[in-house]
């Protein structure tokens, strides 16, 4: 199964419209990885870099083929959805660890769904308004880079570049200009831990990143958590 194909069959399953910028990435490609290729981080990853896939550079996101997908969030996570949660999540992604990134179809008069991680062992959480201000915010959180002083910036930087471009036609004007500049500055350490045990390489504070996806990509319920789950 094709996405456009995941898509039809979501659409038709639950009864509930997808986003018109989710049709268009699955028609334009954007949501192949290749994934399932033999050493995929080695034959297909840097093929993929030439016109990055959607958010394929710096997050813990990652696009499965389209059967992978659960074709109901609770009929993937060995939990059962109170009633009224049932049939509003669609998933798109997901993180390393197996959480689920989805379309949360929480307000009916809504005109597009908001965007969810949905947890399989913690409180699920809002993430973003809509998906185009959720691909800023992990455009945004991209720039984080993990290593040493002597981390390779120039070559990270191109990789946020390149993805920057392959993904300018689905991004709004202000989105892909603020993004633009963010990634020319220098890469700076953040420290965390007890005592600053490590660093992060980043372009951004996180002061800054939280001002800037308030201006950005408000959403007043951004952070807010929630249990879908039955106990």
């Amino acid at each position: 199964m094709n996405y456009p194909a995941y898509i039809a069959h979501m659409e038709a399953l639950t009864g509930r419209r997808l986003p018109a910028l989710y049709h268009r990435l699955a028609a334009d490609g954007m949501l192949d990885w290749g994934t399932g290729a033999p050493d995929w981080y080695k034959t297909t990853y840097p093929r993929l870099l030439a016109h990055p896939p959607l958010l394929l550079i710096g997050n813990d996101f990652e696009i499965p083929a389209a059967d992978q997908l659960p074709p109901e969030i609770d009929d993937d996570l060995c939990f059962t959805l109170k009633p009224a949660y049932r049939h509003r999540f669609i998933a798109f992604g997901q993180s390393g660890a197996g959480d689920a990134y989805a379309f949360a179809y929480l307000d009916d008069a809504a005109a597009e769904p908001c965007i969810a991680c949905i947890y399989h062992d913690d409180n699920s959480r809002l993430l973003a308004a809509d998906l185009h201000d959720f691909i800023y915010i992990m455009l945004l959180q991209a720039n984080r880079t993990w290593g040493d002083e002597n981390a390779d910036d120039a070559t990270y930087r191109a990789k946020l570049y390149a993805q920057l471009e392959s993904h300018r036609p689905y991004l709004k004007p202000a989105h892909y200009d603020n993004l633009h500049a963010i990634y020319a500055r220098d890469f700076i350490p953040i420290h965390y831990g007890r005592g600053g045990a490590y660093a992060v390489y980043r372009q951004t504070t996180d002061d800054e990143e939280a001002q800037l996806i308030a201006t950005y990509a408000p959403f007043a319920r951004r952070g807010e958590t929630f249990d879908p789950f039955e106990a």
